[in-house]
């Protein structure tokens, strides 16, 4: 049975093209003032997967298996959380996405984190996020040619860093990203990333954040937007303070992956 979510809410529609004409413009979006839509009421239950990383370091990890029916290759979202929280994070997120969408998701614990092994290892983690996205793209049922990743704060520096070096990675979104977070650094990430779409997303009194998103926006080759919101909410808090954005990303994926 099928619900219909709330009318009134500020939708963002970004006007986002795969292979702009020239290099680095900005595309602003369009803001309707009601929009309905429709989503499904159930989704499948999550799943817990355990994941191997490079060292052997058991990493743990939340699979939200797509609406679609049975057979469907669908495309795929790996979600990947800030410094001291977990895969739940993502929890409400996933399950929105689960209802309006037909994608998977995956949400992971970096080492160190939740139910993850390890230590804070942060030079290890780009490691870790590859073998999350290799594990992710093996699944029968996801398309690996149809994937994005949506990172928060260290989280967001990561997905940048794993999307720069896999060329199949369609599409970021990055919540509250940094020049460097913990030695994960994101402007040469940036330029490696090329000529792919990419979603910036971040508060205006969370300052660093703030002034790392405007030059990251800045060094973004390819269709790009940078959404700034007042407030001071960083990463995923950024979710639960400006219910809009999760519609704004929501429709970026859709015109990213299918």
């Amino acid at each position: 049975m099928s619900r219909l979510i709330r009318i009134g809410l500020l939708v963002a529609t970004l006007l986002i093209g795969c292979a702009p004409a020239t290099p680095g413009p900005t595309l602003e979006p369009t803001r309707p003032l009601a929009v309905a839509r429709e989503c499904v009421g159930s989704y499948p239950a999550p799943q817990s997967v355990t994941i191997t990383a490079a060292d052997r370091v058991q990493l743990a990890a939340t699979f939200y298996p797509s609406n679609a029916g049975k057979g469907q290759r669908v495309p795929a979202i790996l979600l990947l959380h800030m410094v001291g929280r977990n895969k739940e994070s993502w929890g409400d997120f996933a399950r929105f996405v689960q209802e309006c969408s037909a994608y998977a998701l995956l949400a992971l614990d970096l080492r160190g984190h939740g139910a993850s092994g390890g230590s804070q290892e942060w030079d290890k983690m780009p490691q870790d996020v590859a073998a999350a996205w290799a594990a992710l793209t093996r699944r029968p049922e996801i398309d690996p040619e149809r994937t994005a990743i949506v990172g928060a704060s260290i989280g967001a520096n990561l997905a940048l860093v794993q999307a720069a070096s896999e060329p199949r990675i369609r599409g970021v979104v990055l919540l509250s990203p940094g020049l460097e977070y913990r030695g994960i650094k994101t402007a040469d990430p940036m330029q490696a990333y090329g000529q792919r779409p990419i979603l910036i997303a971040a508060a205006e009194g969370d300052s660093y954040a703030a002034d790392s998103s405007r030059k990251l926006n800045d060094l973004a080759q390819g269709a790009h937007h940078l959404e700034m919101f007042t407030g001071n909410a960083h990463g995923t808090d950024l979710l639960s303070a400006q219910p809009a954005l999760r519609w704004l990303i929501l429709d970026w994926l859709e015109k990213m992956l299918g």
